[in-house]
């Protein structure tokens, strides 16, 4: 059915819901016979055309969801995907196995985390680096939380605003941590491959950044900025990525490293959702301890993910299931992602993934 029949019948449908609120109102000047066959025709007509106003509304909304989950060019700057107020875009390969609970015993080389389509072809991404955690990530979301999704934009923070974005408590301790984060993030670099084996373009540094100075009383000053290319990696729209709410993840005990994964982990899923409890222990990064106590901790994350001051998976719906010999956690989310904003204010183009992935250079000005 074409756009223009539904929106003939989207327009059918308000016509018959005003000649209903008609014909009630004017009830006291109608007989009940005539205003039940009113009702009855009017009932029929609307079963008719209701089916088809889904349709619109499902399609119109797929339109809409097509161009904002996608990275965009201003001519001045790449952003990232728009997301709901109190969330960012963040790939899904990057959730589930960039950030495990656990930090590596052995940094990184050339290790395959995860697979993603640009322009629809299919690419490998692997990673060098020191290795990354849960501790990490919490770091990431806060500074793509506050460039906007804006790539190329230096965000300048002190120590003590970036530890209260992430709920964390302003202390000496928290603040050394934080600047090793910054830094290992820094020495972290995506690569690209195609299914030849071949690197496209050069690494991509998951974070820009230096240390500027010390900024009032006594915190470090960090100055940090998204390679313009992070956003080829979104280019495939929504099925590359996720919502993530830093708001959701700022309420979680900064201790909590097995939580605070975990919740990352099934935020890239849809809800309900079954996921193998191998598959989950083997992103966590603690596959040398017992399944059984892996399980117990499981279920006691999914309870403080369930509680109301958290709010990311329905009470009383996580469940550990045994099928064929396989571990099961089945979860159902409260929420199955936000919503999309355009929040753009000026006129912007879908991005050229490769164009861009390939022939930007590594700090591009």
């Amino acid at each position: 059915m074409s756009v223009s029949t539904l929106k003939k019948k989207k327009k059918d449908l308000e016509d018959i819901r005003t000649a209903q609120i008609a014909a009630l109102t004017q009830a006291t000047h109608t007989t009940t016979e005539q205003l039940v066959a009113v009702e009855r025709d009017l009932s029929q007509r609307v079963s008719r055309h209701e089916k088809a106003l889904e349709n619109f509304t499902r399609l119109d909304l797929l339109e809409r969801r097509a161009a904002y989950s996608l990275p965009t060019d201003t001519g001045r700057t790449v952003y990232l995907p728009q997301t709901a107020r109190g969330h960012v875009p963040m790939l899904r390969p990057v959730l589930r196995r960039l950030f495990p609970a656990r930090y590596p015993v052995e940094p990184w080389q050339d290790w395959p985390f995860g697979a993603i389509v640009v322009d629809k072809q299919a690419m490998w991404l692997r990673v060098d680096g020191p290795g990354l955690s849960v501790a990490e990530a919490d770091v990431f979301i806060a500074l793509l939380a506050t460039t906007g999704g804006q790539t190329e934009y230096m965000v300048s923070l002190s120590v003590w605003e970036l530890l209260a974005q992430m709920g964390r408590s302003r202390n000496a301790n928290n603040a050394a941590q934080l600047v090793t984060q910054i830094e290992r993030l820094g020495a972290t670099y995506i690569k690209l491959y195609n299914d030849e084996g071949q690197q496209m373009g050069d690494k991509l540094p998951m974070l820009i950044s230096s240390k500027n100075g010390d900024a009032e009383g006594g915190s470090k000053t960090i100055a940090s900025k998204l390679d313009a290319r992070f956003a080829a990696l979104y280019a495939d729209g929504r099925s590359n990525w996720t919502p993530m709410s830093h708001l959701m993840l700022s309420k979680l005990d900064g201790r909590a490293k097995f939580t605070r994964w975990l919740a990352l982990v099934l935020s890239t899923y849809g809800a309900p959702h079954r996921s193998s409890v191998r598959d989950l222990q083997e992103y966590s990064g603690i596959e040398t301890g017992r399944q059984s106590d892996f399980r117990r901790d499981l279920i006691v994350a999914c309870k403080i993910l369930e509680s109301d001051e958290v709010g990311l998976l329905a009470p009383g719906r996580s469940k550990l299931q045994k099928n064929h010999g396989n571990w099961l956690l089945s979860i159902e989310k409260r929420q199955t992602g936000a919503r999309f904003d355009h929040r753009l204010e000026m006129p912007a183009l879908v991005i050229d993934a490769c164009s861009l992935w390939l022939h930007s250079s590594p700090e591009r000005d």
